[in-house]
């Protein structure tokens, strides 16, 4: 039997309970939304807590770990595939060339695993390897077929493009990134009419095509700043001009047929800067605004309408009379000849293996192509220093 005192304070304290709720009853007919540990934490609860505890100090345990010993020798193990040998040849005449190969960028990409042997081209080694392999244009490198099938595809890949000799895949740079063309030397010259008693730069190009167009201001600009010191001559090579002609007939060829004869007026870059402030003079009021020229080199760049009409006839009169001192009877002259002169163009272009525009040779050896980045910007080379860097000795270097 509880003492007296302790039954009174026990009623007393359910009694003042009762006061405070006054709905006790209705709320202990409430059903228990579950299980609670003594200290009246719900026991799921306390069941995720303890799991928790458990993965962290878990975790803890192998980032505290002393890391286990590294297999040596022939044990050792690389997690990122067979090693594939190749040999990079390089000219320390092409300081413009590239220090790899856009192949051996790719296989970075794709985390193949690859060792570089480099090798310049005037070593014995290298004299070697570019008679034994017919090596013509550098960089270049040679792929060990060695361990190539253990690459999804790679194999494959390399088969539908390149030769194979010995154990090697031969590969020249080809300019696998569609963003980017870059400077390659040839170690025989392709057209051996060219001479490079001077120096000089051969610039194939097309007057209508977008990228051409933005490269204009620059090969002005060379010209400006090296003048007489480096030989130019313009070769044309078509590329949207044949689209152009497809939708407008012969008209299409009416600026480069021009620009071709002015060519052997002297007034190459005058009259190519009056074609293109026609062409891209938008508006018709004879200036051609920054704007302007702009929209004319990236139409779609800036959703603007695309310039595919060529420049007609009318057009043309309205640039010879832009050009001063052009002999209006030499050019008629050279025009009844045109045709033959652009197939010398083409198949000197055939000879220099172009394929894009546009395309800069310089001391018939050294191709110069169309820089582009991820920004869709572009930009050539930077001709004055590929020059530079390859005839020091010019005054303007």
């Amino acid at each position: 039997m509880e003492p007296q005192e302790n039954k009174a304070e026990n009623q007393g304290i359910g009694q003042e309970s009762a006061k405070e709720t006054p709905n006790a009853e209705s709320t202990a007919k409430t059903p228990n939304p579950g299980k609670t540990a003594a200290s009246g934490i719900p026991l799921y609860l306390v069941v995720l807590i303890a799991i928790l505890a458990l993965f962290v100090g878990f975790s803890l345990n192998i980032l505290l770990a002393e890391p286990a010993p590294e297999p040596i020798g022939e044990c050792e193990v690389s997690t990122l595939g067979p090693l594939i040998k190749t040999k990079f040849i390089y000219s320390d005449d092409c300081p413009a060339c590239l220090e790899t190969n856009t192949l051996l960028l790719s296989f970075d990409a794709r985390d193949i695993n690859y060792s570089v042997e480099r090798i310049e081209v005037s070593s014995p080694e290298g004299k070697k390897l570019i008679a034994q392999y017919g090596i013509k244009v550098i960089p270049a490198v040679l792929i060990d077929v060695k361990n190539v099938s253990e690459y999804w595809l790679l194999e494959e890949s390399l088969s539908k493009i390149y030769p194979v000799a010995g154990d090697y895949f031969i590969v020249g740079e080809s300019n696998l990134d569609p963003q980017t063309a870059v400077p390659k030397m040839d170690l025989i010259k392709s057209d051996e009419s060219c001479s490079a008693e001077t120096p000089n730069m051969i610039l194939f190009d097309d007057p209508y095509d977008f990228t051409s167009i933005t490269h204009n201001p620059e090969v002005i600009a060379f010209n400006e700043a090296f003048g007489d010191e480096v030989g130019f001559e313009f070769n044309y090579f078509p590329t949207k001009t044949i689209e152009v002609r497809q939708k407008y007939g012969i008209d299409a060829e009416l600026a480069v047929d021009n620009i071709i004869c002015a060519q052997e007026q002297g007034k190459y870059f005058e009259f190519k800067k009056a074609v293109m402030d026609v062409f891209c003079d938008e508006n018709n009021d004879g200036q051609t605004t920054s704007e302007e020229y702009a929209y004319c080199a990236n139409p779609a760049l800036f959703f603007y309408p695309t310039y595919d009409e060529p420049l007609h006839a009318s057009d043309i009169d309205k640039v010879a009379a832009m050009v001063e001192d052009l002999d209006l009877n030499a050019m008629a002259s050279c025009l009844q000849s045109v045709d033959e002169k652009k197939a010398k163009m083409l198949a000197k272009a055939e000879l220099y293996g172009i394929n894009t525009v546009p395309a800069a040779i310089y001391n018939c050896q050294y191709r110069l192509y169309t820089k582009r980045d991820r920004a869709e910007e572009a930009s050539l080379v930077d001709l004055g220093f590929a020059v530079c860097k390859t005839t020091p000795t010019l005054s303007t270097c």
